[in-house]
């Protein structure tokens, strides 16, 4: 190890003339700094070898330390027996990642201390606990885990610590950084080069008095005294490790043996053989700890057992109870030694484990016990399951996504993934499967709710299913309508017939006595659809099940599910609804034709009834129609003769007009005599009634010069008044 005295150049010396004091003195410390950090680097790679996990770096173990869970971990390393791991508080260091130190880690920094104690580590080493937990002197702290390292390593518990003098680089900012950090503990360095001198005068002990310690244990042997040979083994000078006081029967029992076989195997000693060594019929301290560690080795061997076999039938009984979480502590028992068991999949694991030990049942007749292999199949089956079932989960998520998105690219790599456990994906029906999907998506969430219209496998493996039957229904109907297409070009109707009644195609109402009617119109059809399609793609579009758009181009027989670039829409060939509107307007014909002949006289005569029936009907209609419309008629007739009359008058009036001077001559001349007739009339009437006349003229006259002479007397009573 190294002293604080080593020397590491840190600086170059002055150009011109000596250093100064105080630049002597600051590369002093800047060398102290830097050795302390090799030190810090040393140790941290030598707990990180014992422990098989990481450390924090160099510059922040100081501060990682403090907590004490790494120094328990080291402890649970060389003395599991003094710190198990479940005593070890905040192992995880969950607690200290949240809210920083607690006075409960100062438990792991006395575990360590007990540790220490308990393999013999001199005390002089020994940090406090406030050195660790409050930072007060961590040199310390480095300078016993450097002891320690060097003492297990001669106990060949652990392996030998690394010399990074020299060789570990650090940046000036960390030499600084630790440089200022040494000054705030204001101690004195220690001297690390000078641990394994102190080792070996605080272990130093008396050959003499180790030699009569291990010639008390073997005469302890031969008085057969378990007790008396385990005080004998426990004797701190014979430097005897991990003797425990439960293992006295099995030590001595052992012990005994050994030294049996030895005995007989030694040469024999006479009486005078004064000068033979001693070791050759006792043990030496050597095996003494060699059986001490076997019988060690050997109860924890059966402990283990024990605890395994208690483990076993916790697990299979476990099983039985149907608790998932009881089978996943059970299964997760250290003493059972189970690889690879996952809390979150304990589901599965009873599941498996129940049927495995059903089935093994029913074999064996009656309840059998599972075994470790099996066990641990089980698990390693149910992991498989559970992996399976989340990459399925995973996968169907995807898939229900790519189908939001309407990412055909994306959900056809999906439907291909392992994961899937889906089969039968083509190619060809990329972008079919997205919309036969989606469709089937649309359709669930009209059904059930938004979060619950999501498809699942089995929808999903049925829609794939159903775009395959598709495409191949489509292929097949189009590959039908180019057969009939090319044989009615060809011309030949019984090839056009055999190929009108092939039932990809789907045509009905075929009748074979039409094969030369359907060929005829269905060539005028196609030539005419050649003409008006010149210079197309050769692209023929169909609609096939459920509306879906299918594209067929027969020249290559390639097809599509997506519109291809350079269709225009236009197609040189007849497609199926074209076929079947020419077919069934031919057979309708046909049958009308051949139905017509076969019941002429009877048409003939259902003719003439119905004719009959008409005629009588038409004649009930007209005269209830007149009888409904007789006022109508009346007035329409009334209207009319208005019309002729007033026609007949304005004829008279323009007659008139014409011969106005005749009319006002003939109007003179009969109003002359109409005058005259009168004043006849009236002469005669006077003379005929003078004597009334005169008495009338009388009486009216006096009525008038009575009213008269009323009249003039008001007026001068009037004027009488006014004087």
């Amino acid at each position: 190890m190294f002293d604080e005295d080593d020397s590491l150049p840190v600086a170059a010396e002055p150009r011109f003339g000596r250093a100064s004091g105080a630049e002597m003195d600051l590369r002093r410390k800047e060398q102290i700094a830097y050795e302390y950090l090799c030190h810090l680097e040393e140790a941290k790679l030598w707990m990180e070898a014992c422990l098989e996990d990481e450390l924090p770096p160099t510059t922040e173990l100081e501060e990682a330390l403090r907590n004490g869970v790494s120094l328990a971990r080291l402890s649970h390393f060389f003395a599991p027996e003094v710190v198990p791991k479940k005593r070890i508080y905040d192992i995880d260091l969950k607690r200290f990642e949240e809210k920083g130190l607690h006075f409960k880690h100062t438990d792991n920094i006395n575990y360590w201390v007990n540790a220490m104690r308990k393999v013999g580590l001199p005390p002089i080493f020994y940090p406090t606990t406030t050195d660790i937990y409050d930072r007060k002197n961590m040199p310390k702290v480095v300078y016993c885990i450097h002891a320690l390292s060097i003492y297990l390593f001669k106990l060949g518990k652990a392996p030998q610590i690394q010399d990074l003098h020299g060789i570990a680089e650090f940046t000036e900012e960390e030499i600084s950084a630790m440089q200022k950090a040494l000054e705030q503990y204001g101690i004195q360095m220690p001297h690390f080069g000078k641990i394994g001198g102190i080792l070996a005068k605080e272990m130093s002990v008396d050959e003499a008095a180790v030699h009569a310690a291990i010639l008390a244990i073997n005469e302890a042997i031969d008085h057969g005294d378990s007790a008396a040979t385990l005080a004998a083994l426990n004797n701190p000078v014979a430097g005897l490790l991990n003797v425990e006081l439960t293992n006295a029967e099995r030590y001595q029992e052992s012990l005994a043996k050994e030294k049996a076989e030895k005995v007989a195997k030694a040469p024999p000693r006479s009486d005078d053989d004064a000068e033979g060594d001693v070791y050759d019929y006792m043990l030496t301290k050597k095996e003494i700890q060699g059986c001490v560690t076997g019988v060690g080795v050997i109860v924890q061997q059966e402990i283990a057992a024990k605890k395994f076999a208690a483990g076993m039938d916790t697990i299979n009984s476990e099983i039985e109870s149907d608790d998932v979480e009881a089978l996943v502590r059970s299964l997760q028992n250290p003493a059972v030694g189970l690889a690879n068991v996952d809390a979150s999949n304990g589901a599965y694991y009873l599941d498996v484990l129940k049927g495995m030990k059903a089935e093994k049942g029913a074999v064996a007749g009656d309840s059998v016990p599972l075994t470790k292999d099996e066990i641990q199949a089980g698990v390693q089956k149910s992991n498989e399951s559970a992996q399976e079932d989340r990459e399925l989960a995973a996968a169907v998520a995807s898939i229900n996504d790519a189908i939001d998105k309407e990412d055909a690219d994306a959900l056809f790599a999906v439907l291909q993934a392992t994961g899937a456990k889906l089969h039968d994906v083509e190619t060809a029906q990329k972008v079919h499967y997205l919309a036969v999907m989606a469709e089937a998506k649309k359709h669930k969430g009209e059904i059930f709710s938004e979060s619950e219209a999501s498809l699942n496998q089995g929808e999903i493996q049925s829609g794939i299913q159903q775009a395959n039957y598709h495409a191949a229904e489509a292929l097949a109907l189009a590959s039908s309508i180019s057969s009939i297409n090319s044989a009615v070009e060809v011309g030949d109707s019984a090839a056009t017939l055999a190929s009108l009644q092939a039932k990809p195609a789907k045509i009905k109402r075929i009748t074979a006595e039409c094969a030369d009617a359907y060929q005829e119109k269905l060539k005028a059809a196609l030539e005419s659809k050649k003409e008006m399609a010149v210079g197309s793609s050769g692209w023929t579009e169909y609609e096939v099940e459920h509306g879906y758009v299918f594209y067929y181009n027969p020249s290559t027989a390639e097809y599509s599910w997506e519109k291809p670039a350079e269709h225009d829409g236009r197609t040189s060939e007849l497609i199926q609804s074209e076929i079947q509107a020419i077919v069934s307007r031919v057979s309708a014909d046909f049958d009308r034709e051949t139905l017509l002949k076969s019941k002429e006289p009877l048409i003939i005569q259902l003719q003439a009834r119905v004719r009959g029936l008409l005629i009588r009907r038409k004649f009930r209609n007209r005269v209830r129609f007149l009888r409904e419309q007789e006022p109508h008629v009346v007035k329409l007739q009334a209207n009319w003769k208005g019309a002729k009359q007033r026609r007949a008058f304005k004829d008279r009036l323009q007659y008139f007009s014409d011969n106005v001077a005749a009319v006002v001559k003939i109007q003179a001349f009969v109003r002359g005599w109409l005058a005259r007739r009168q004043y006849e009339r009236r002469t005669k009437y006077m003379k005929d009634n003078v004597a009334a006349v005169v008495k009338i003229q009388s009486w009216l006259r006096g009525h008038q010069a009575r009213k008269r002479y009323k009249n003039l007397s008001m007026r001068r009573g009037s004027f009488s008044s006014d004087e």
